[in-house]
This record gives structure tokens, sequence and C-alpha cells, in this order.
């Protein structure tokens, strides 16, 4: 899998979630992508890209949101 601008802003659209300015999508696309490039949250991921409806999505940004900032620091999660 392979996360894209397009696929974020599908996602966005599909769980019922409104159009987003430019900067927040690339923001929240480069938190992805660094997540994504661990190899370790493909599940997550996933479930961004498949998420139908907002308080999923919300719930799923919420954990990636938790992840990426251990990520950050250099703290992995399991």
């Amino acid at each position: 899998m392979s996360l894209t601008r397009e696929s974020l802003i599908a996602a966005i659209a599909a769980s019922g979630g409104a159009a987003q300015p430019d900067d927040q999508v690339d923001g929240l696309l480069a938190k992805l992508q660094l997540l994504e490039a661990t190899g370790r949250f493909g599940g997550l991921l996933c479930g961004i890209l498949k998420a139908n409806d907002k308080s999923n999505f919300l719930a799923l940004l919420l954990e990636t949101t938790f992840a990426y900032q251990f990520e950050r620091i250099g703290a992995p999660l399991n």
C-alpha cells in the first residue's frame, strides 16, 4: 500500500469529511507516510483509507497522531 495525496483526499471524502485546505492534507500525509515507512502500521493506515464514517475516521486519526508522536522521537511502538 502506498499512501498518496489523492487516496487521502478520497478517504476524507468517503468518511463524510469536508474538503480540507492543502496545507492540512499535506501535513497529515507527511505524518502518515512516516508511519508507513516504519512498516509497522499497515493495519492502521489501511483502516484510514477504508474508513466509511466520520467517527471511525477521526478515531483512527487519533491513533495515528499518538503513533506519530512516539515514532517522531524515536520511541517505536509495537
